[in-house]
């Protein structure tokens, strides 16, 4: 059979395939031109930031810096506060049974409040109201404030009269800053274990102690039933999972990776407020000798060396990192915190929760109250817990 092709037809099919060669270089090039541009761009996520910038350093924290916490704090010693409460120590019949206002079983709560040295406004306002000892120690639960050292000489002889005069100051010996918040907290640890052992035991150690920031408002009431209704518990708050560390160098929450080079954080709680057991303060004392610092202090101390302990964090619906709505009583009944809370503001709050009779009112359907999700073996997963 005979095929007529047209001398039109062969000249154009030439064409075509002779453009194949250049069409698929052209791809390629485009290919290797985005791999390039993804390769040296801002690598974008929930954290934030690029690659590199996980790689720059903290001015404070430095890449060459120690992260043994010994090489700041002695943990053993009692002389490295530059302020403690003068312990109105009892004898109990035994001059080697010495025991502080601050512990023993008889203590419920040791609420310790993490302040900076210059903020005694919020240190008086929650004297004053939630955590004024009338209200508080006949329901078993004391109150103490951590501080580390200021440079200021002025704001240093507030502090030292201050602390003579109520009796509640615990002052280490590291300046205070944003980056040292883990130091502060180990020193947190470090008073309760030196002032709380009697002979090392532990059972003169408080039943549960909160660490908390200075501009919470904390419902004792509420406190002492949650800490009540969890007897299996080790740690309570507002628990965090499947968290990524922040990239973003500007960032106070911005994490190298020199620090901490994994891609996620394991479940931890809420710095701003976290409950714990008292007989569990040891322990992650011993272990932080071993672990090695980050400067973001519930990330180590919730997680981290939590973990270490195992000890496995538990969540709470009335524990919030959130601020709530100082002008509506109803939250603040309910819920064991609320955040970014004012001195004038906490004063406020205060007066109307002791409002008799109360506002009446309803958790139920109310934004502020979130739901605790169910710890199924994929939430087990995100959060880093055991199977």
């Amino acid at each position: 059979m005979y095929v007529r092709v047209s001398t039109l037809s062969v000249i154009r099919a030439g064409r075509k395939f002779s453009r194949l060669p250049t069409l698929v270089g052209a791809i390629v090039a485009f290919v290797l031109f985005l791999f390039l541009v993804a390769l040296i761009s801002p690598e974008q996520g929930s954290g934030g930031g690029s690659y590199y910038e996980r790689l720059s350093e903290l001015s404070t924290w430095t890449v060459n810096q120690s992260v043994i916490l010994t090489d700041y704090l002695d943990i053993s010693s009692p002389n490295t506060f530059l302020l403690q409460p003068q312990q109105q120590l009892s004898y109990n019949g035994n001059p080697e049974n010495l025991t502080s206002p601050f512990c023993g079983p008889a203590v419920q709560i040791l609420i310790m409040v993490t302040s900076a040295p210059n903020n005694s406004l919020s240190r008086n306002a929650i004297r004053d109201t939630w955590g004024s000892r009338n209200y508080i120690w006949p329901k078993g639960v004391r109150l103490a404030f951590v501080l580390g050292r200021t440079n200021n000489e002025t704001i240093q002889k507030r502090v030292t009269k201050e602390a003579e005069e109520f009796q509640d100051i615990v002052q280490e010996d590291f300046l205070d800053t944003y980056h040292n918040l883990t130091l502060k907290s180990m020193a947190m640890l470090k008073w309760i274990n030196l002032t709380c052992s009697v002979n090392n035991d532990i059972s003169s150690s408080p039943l549960w102690v909160l660490k908390s920031d200075d501009d919470m408002f904390i419902n004792v009431d509420r406190l002492l039933k949650v800490a009540h209704d969890s007897p299996n518990s080790k740690m309570i708050g507002r628990l965090t999972c499947g968290a990524l560390p922040i990239k973003e160098r500007n960032s106070k929450l911005y994490m190298p990776k020199y620090l901490y080079p994994s891609p996620v954080y394991p479940g931890y709680l809420s710095g701003t407020a976290y409950l714990l057991r008292g007989d569990m303060v040891p322990t992650l004392l011993e272990n932080s000798l071993t672990i090695p610092l980050i400067h973001l202090e519930d990330i180590y101390v919730t997680a981290i060396l939590a973990r270490q302990s195992q000890f496995f964090p538990d969540d709470s619906p009335f524990f919030t990192y959130n601020r709530l709505n100082p002008k509506d009583p109803c939250p603040f009944r309910y819920m064991v915190t609320s955040h970014q809370v004012t001195p004038i503001e906490m004063r406020s709050i205060w007066t109307n929760l002791m409002k008799r009779p109360p506002v009446p009112c309803s958790p139920k359907k109310q934004n502020w109250l979130r739901r605790i999700p169910k710890m199924t073996k994929r939430y087990r997963k995100l959060c880093s817990f055991p199977q």
